[in-house]
């Protein structure tokens, strides 16, 4: 029994760990460089299987206690840590809201509500969610022309009426004659989580480079390099004159989710083929429906997150907080091996929508908004730069300003910027573009 036991739960470890293996492979969700040394675990462990079948009965029976050991050890730690990265900051959030009486309802209670009563209402749906799911189109906005709720970090949930295409503009943009400058970027830009009069959009209109010119705000919540393409080539106003196209890049995540967004077989597309566009403009109701369908799906799994549940297992069967703990105790700078292909992909991006910005006669201008945490995205930071210097474009880099370290920048919650901060942030943008 002792013998099987031990055989058993090798071959079955050997087996989890080539699933995981092959798993991270496909689906990263990080942007480590993959190493095909990782194959040699399960290597090691189905020899380790195959051996045990020979050991003195004793020796099974104290490999196996210690081997069930080390497992308990791993994952309890692997699971303390995921509790305080997430739940416990959660739970603290849930309670400073309930004792200053702020809005500490979850974004699936709303939508709960919003069904109820059948509210004209929606909540943001990134793009990033249609990454595993299989539509005919691939939606890179959010429903048309209805109150969108966005996100709360500071007690309130922000939210705006959506145009005609589910972007967070005033729909009357679309109808004038000529559109100043274009903006892509993630939820930074989008507006999260603040009013509309307080995100950076509302602030650059106020500023001196940008006042009284129009502003069409292409962001949305999650997007990655390649979404923010593939938004730029399907949205872009052709015929408005425009002069700047604005990148807002955030250090943060914007290299993690460009390593989710290339294994999407229409997103790549964008990429690989310069002419390829699946007319979004004209499929609006379809949009409308597909984004409804996801929502959802998502509330009813209890999953309203950016990601599918099973990516959050895989990470924790993966061990990934704990080979984090690792390597940051471990492995320095100098050891880390980054990932190349991601950083020729980005480059490939780069160059593909300076040349369609450059089609359109506009000047592409790329902001890099560094992460106030520690994040894999700094380890890129000069791969990032000098693929930006070596295409010509002008940048805005704000690694060494102290306003990102400024606490006065982020609510006590939250990753974005509260008002305060977008308001520095669209400051930091208009004197750097009325000095050049």
């Amino acid at each position: 029994m002792i013998k099987n036991f031990l055989t058993k739960l090798l071959l079955f470890l050997t087996i989890l760990s080539l699933i995981l293996i092959l798993y991270k492979r496909h689906e990263v969700l990080s942007i480590y460089n993959f190493n095909n040394l990782y194959f040699l675990i399960p290597t090691f462990l189905f020899i380790l299987a195959l051996t045990s079948m020979y050991m003195p009965k004793i020796l099974k029976f104290y490999f196996s206690y210690l081997i069930l050991a080390f497992l308990l050890a791993v994952y309890s730690i692997e699971i303390i840590y995921f509790n305080q990265n997430f739940k416990s900051q959660e739970k603290k959030k849930f309670e400073f809201f309930k004792e200053n009486n702020l809005d500490s309802r979850e974004r699936s209670e709303l939508y709960a509500n919003i069904l109820l009563k059948k509210l004209n209402e929606t909540l943001t749906v990134p793009p990033q969610n249609f990454l595993y799911e299989n539509y005919p189109i691939f939606p890179l906005s959010g429903i048309s022309k209805i109150k969108t709720i966005m996100c709360n970090e500071s007690g309130y949930f922000n939210d705006y009426i959506s145009d005609r295409y589910g972007f967070n503009n005033n729909d009357k943009i679309y109808d004038k004659k000529n559109i100043d400058s274009v903006f892509i970027g993630d939820s930074f830009l989008h507006g999260a989580c603040v009013n509309n009069k307080d995100n950076l959009i509302s602030n650059l209109k106020s500023t001196t480079f940008f006042k009284e010119k129009n502003i069409l705000n292409l962001g949305y919540g999650g997007n990655g390099s390649l979404l923010n393409l593939a938004t730029l080539k399907e949205y872009f106003p052709n015929s408005k004159n425009v002069k700047y196209v604005f990148w807002i890049y955030y250090e943060g995540n914007d290299l993690e989710e460009l390593n989710n967004e290339i294994s999407n077989k229409i997103l790549i597309k964008y990429l690989n083929n310069t002419k390829f566009s699946q007319d979004l403009k004209n499929k609006q109701k379809e949009i409308n429906k597909y984004v409804t369908d996801v929502l959802k799906k998502n509330t009813e799994r209890g999953d309203e997150k950016d990601l599918p549940v099973i990516n959050t297992l895989v990470s924790i069967l993966g061990l990934d907080r704990v080979r984090n703990l690792f390597y940051s105790k471990f492995i320095t700078d100098n050891k880390y091996k980054k990932n190349i292909e991601l950083v020729k992909i980005f480059e490939d991006i780069v160059f593909e929508t300076k040349k369609h910005v450059s089609d359109y006669k506009a000047q592409l201008i790329f902001v890099y908004i560094p992460s106030n945490f520690k994040s894999e995205g700094k380890r890129y930071y000069k791969n990032i730069l000098n693929i930006i210097k070596k295409n010509n474009i002008k940048y805005l880099d704000l690694t060494n300003d102290n306003f990102i370290k400024d606490e006065n920048m982020y609510p006590k919650y939250g990753a974005h910027f509260n008002q305060n901060g977008y308001k520095v942030l669209s400051k930091k943008i208009s004197l750097f573009m009325r000095g050049n």
